[in-house]
């Protein structure tokens, strides 16, 4: 993603996180290792999940522990002739 935005790589996800109220739930679709949470949300107390198809990225947001961090991740696996 940094190599996608370069130089507005932050500034997408802090636009999108002024969207955000205070104390909202926010369901991250393809959430990567959560960045929009750690950076620009855990300060708003939302409750966060996270939604992520790659086990790497859930691993990784896993291991981070926040307050209100829902911590529920879906790895979703399809059959084979799908994919």
């Amino acid at each position: 993603m940094k190599l996608l935005y370069r130089s507005f790589f932050d500034e997408r996800y802090k636009r999108i996180a002024e969207l955000i109220p205070e104390n909202a739930h926010v369901v991250e679709l393809c959430m990567g290792d959560a960045y929009l949470y750690e950076y620009y949300l855990k300060n708003k107390h939302v409750t966060y999940t996270g939604i992520d198809l790659n086990p790497v990225f859930i691993k990784a947001a896993r291991k981070k522990e926040f307050p209100q961090f829902n911590k529920i991740f879906l790895l979703i696996l399809f059959p084979r002739e799908i994919m």
